[in-house]
């Protein structure tokens, strides 16, 4: 696993205050756990902290159907993954038969830049009302918390025109959107 701050590339530097509001937005944390897509930092940020045994799941194209896996979880993370899916409410569907529908959470985190910053490496951005319309309200999720964390200017060099360059001195524009989704109870 690895840890932020150790074994990493010069060039990554971890936003260990983000890191430390998101664990403060999660406050206490069930196992099982389970966390979709490639392991990130914040995973292994959240898995230090807690000193949590966390399931990767990420051997699947995402963007096409996913089996069950057979197991259900008490915890769901999902960091930064939604926006780069072609369908996300197909992907939600999967997210969500992962938890246990009654006491199952998942966080899920999404990029949080104005709508004219949103890159162009991303299927779909939303706007937390967007994604309460399409995605929770279909599947009968319900968020139950939502927050905007402050993350650093990202860069990448892959983007082109103004957007990166907007992104750099604007901390404004610059935040992940955090929820806190469980199933709704009928």
């Amino acid at each position: 696993m690895i840890y932020p701050g150790k074994n990493l590339p010069s060039e990554i530097k971890p936003d260990i205050k983000q890191y430390k509001a998101l664990i403060k937005f999660i406050g206490t944390i069930y196992g099982p756990i389970a966390d979709i897509g490639s392991v990130s930092l914040k995973t292994a940020y959240i898995s230090e902290n807690y000193h949590a045994d966390i399931s990767q799941i990420n051997q699947f194209d995402f963007n096409f159907p996913v089996p069950y896996v057979g197991e259900r979880f008490s915890t769901v993370l999902c960091f930064e993954v939604i926006e780069h899916i072609q369908n996300p409410l197909q992907f939600m569907q999967f997210v969500k038969s992962l938890i246990d529908p009654v006491t199952g959470t998942i966080y899920l985190s999404t990029p949080g830049r104005m709508p004219f910053m949103w890159s162009s490496r991303h299927f779909f951005e939303m706007t937390p009302s967007h994604f309460k319309k399409w995605i929770c309200n279909p599947l009968d999720l319900v968020i139950v918390e939502h927050r905007r964390i402050p993350v650093k200017p990202d860069f990448n060099l892959g983007d082109i025109g103004i957007r990166p360059l907007l992104r750099m001195p604007f901390k404004l524009f610059n935040y992940t959107n955090a929820y806190k989704i469980k199933s709704k109870q009928v």
